[in-house]
């Protein structure tokens, strides 16, 4: 991190932010050694400026710095302030947190999912070869299918059990679902909330 300076004169702020280079501007006739001790800096009236860290504020508050610098114990630093967020940037925080609801739904909804002991994948490909096994199913209970899983084996499944696995997989999805509308409620309401609990697996 770059080391920030400014020249003060009898407590009052001369120039900010302000360089050692020019300080060597300033003071042509000094020889001035490498690195330039504080002391030294203190003599010209040059001053190291921390850059402290910004405050603590709400959700609805945003932190900036003035532009400005002050003593605080001794130390001058970087002047913060706090401020409401505009409408604007209200609504921009809303639509990013609905945007990662969604995100964490989508992954929750891939995720996969177990139905009366078989691993299922549940991504949109695996949802739409279920969904027409459980259609074929459904017109011949006589079909059977080799699945295959996620782990690249295979098991053979009767017309019962695809249709169990297709309503497995369907509710799965409907949880998923279910859950995202619990966390936009949460969002609309001002409610504290986990977006990685209460997800289906």
């Amino acid at each position: 991190m770059t080391t920030m300076y400014a020249r003060i004169e009898n407590g009052s702020v001369q120039q900010f932010p302000y360089s050692l280079r020019r300080l060597e501007m300033d003071n042509p006739n000094t020889s001035f050694p490498k690195p330039i001790k504080d002391s030294t800096l203190a003599s010209f009236g040059v001053y190291k400026v921390a850059d402290v860290a910004a405050p603590e504020v709400t959700d609805t508050q945003v932190a900036y710095h003035t532009g400005n610098i002050v003593q605080v114990d001794g130390q001058w630093q970087r002047e913060w302030a706090i401020r409401d967020k505009t409408p604007e940037e209200l609504a921009e925080d809303t639509r990013r947190k609905k945007d990662a609801i969604k995100k964490r739904r989508d992954e929750a909804m891939v995720a996969g999912t177990t139905v009366n002991g078989v691993t299922v994948a549940t991504d949109d490909l695996s949802q739409q070869r279920i969904t027409g096994a459980a259609l074929a199913a459904n017109i011949d209970n006589t079909t059977t299918v080799k699945w295959k899983l996620p782990d690249d084996t295979f098991v053979t499944l009767d017309a019962t059990q695809i249709i169990g696995i297709a309503q497995g997989v369907r509710a799965h999805v409907q949880a998923c679902f279910d859950r995202e509308a619990e966390l936009l409620a949460a969002l609309e309401a001002g409610q504290s909330y986990d977006i990685d609990a209460g997800w289906p697996s």
